[in-house]
């Protein structure tokens, strides 16, 4: 779940629903976008979010960048893990 700190607003489309995830190594999940129906709620990923946590083999508590190429209507976002 992407929280309401106005990223997922600024970086992403709400009539999308297809979303790319990349990590630092290059590797792409196919994923979804589903946003919340209240102002408070952010939006979640799904599909590819859950092979991207197994394939990386991520813990709670692990630090996720996520960013995106530019403001507006993206279908990607970049994810780079912190294991520190």
């Amino acid at each position: 779940m992407l929280s309401n700190g106005n990223f997922a607003e600024q970086a992403l489309d709400k009539a999308r629903t297809n979303l790319k995830l990349v990590d630092e190594c290059g590797n792409l999940w196919e994923s979804f976008l589903v946003f919340g129906t209240t102002l408070n709620e952010g939006c979640m990923i799904g599909g590819g979010w859950k092979r991207f946590v197994d394939a990386r083999n991520l813990t709670e508590g692990v630090c996720i960048r996520i960013s995106a190429p530019a403001a507006g209507d993206n279908d990607t976002l970049f994810l780079r893990v912190y294991d520190d």
